[in-house]
């Protein structure tokens, strides 16, 4: 079964999909996730719940830098969206 996984360069915070041939392709490079790469999720529709964890249970966890990489851009994320609430927000003021 073909598949993609939604993927992020924690360098970056760029995504971009990660298309798989098989269940076992994916599962082993979940496995041996690339270091800096961090998965989103599945990106396709089709993929049944099961194989859905099955996929999640295989992931390398992050490591210490991978995880301070990810607070950064998560922190950017949210500053951004109350910037854009607060930007709403004075633009109905007028």
């Amino acid at each position: 079964m073909k598949f993609d996984l939604q993927t992020r360069d924690l360098k970056t915070g760029n995504t971009s999909p990660k298309t798989f041939e098989s269940v076992e392709e994916g599962l082993t490079w979940l496995k041996d996730r690339p270091k800096y790469v961090d998965v989103m999720g599945i990106a396709s529709h089709h993929v049944p719940p099961d194989v859905s964890d099955q996929l999640k249970a295989a992931m390398r966890p992050l490591d210490d830098e991978e995880k301070a990489l990810d607070a950064k851009h998560k922190a950017a994320r949210e500053q951004a969206t109350e910037k854009a609430a607060k930007a709403r927000a004075d633009d109905r003021r007028y």
